[in-house]
């Protein structure tokens, strides 16, 4: 017997694919973090119906990075979270990706910040 075990957070039509392959859909809402979604136009950040602004973002003015994310990537990853960018084609996500780890790169060997016993650098000594 073939076991599928299957999870989706993007998929809105989990019931048209769990009764196309005769299986048991179990849904929840639980996320063990929390999701807090923003919206970004411009430089400005704004909750997620537009009410209200909560804060600019500064610009590094990047060649390649005409969203900002790079700053907006550095920010998250320095308050100690991660990140995701859902990117509209393949070719997008490669270009940004290779953009943002480059970035990243430059500003790691510009500071040369210390690294801990393990060799690994610590990001919060770069801002």
């Amino acid at each position: 017997m073939i076991q599928i075990i299957g999870m989706s957070a993007t998929l809105p039509n989990l019931d048209v694919i769990a009764t196309w392959i005769d299986a048991d859909l179990y849904r929840t809402d639980f996320r063990p973090v929390p999701l807090q979604e923003m919206v970004k136009l411009g430089l400005d950040i704004y909750n997620s119906t537009l009410t209200h602004r909560l804060r600019t973002i500064s610009t590094m003015g990047k060649p390649g990075d005409d969203g900002d994310l790079i700053p907006l990537c550095l920010e998250t990853i320095l308050a100690g979270c991660s990140v995701l960018i859902f990117c509209p084609t393949k070719n997008w996500c490669e270009k940004l990706s290779d953009s943002i780890a480059r970035e990243f790169y430059q500003l790691l060997h510009e500071v040369q910040p210390p690294c801990d016993a393990k060799g690994f650098y610590r990001l919060n000594f770069i801002i």
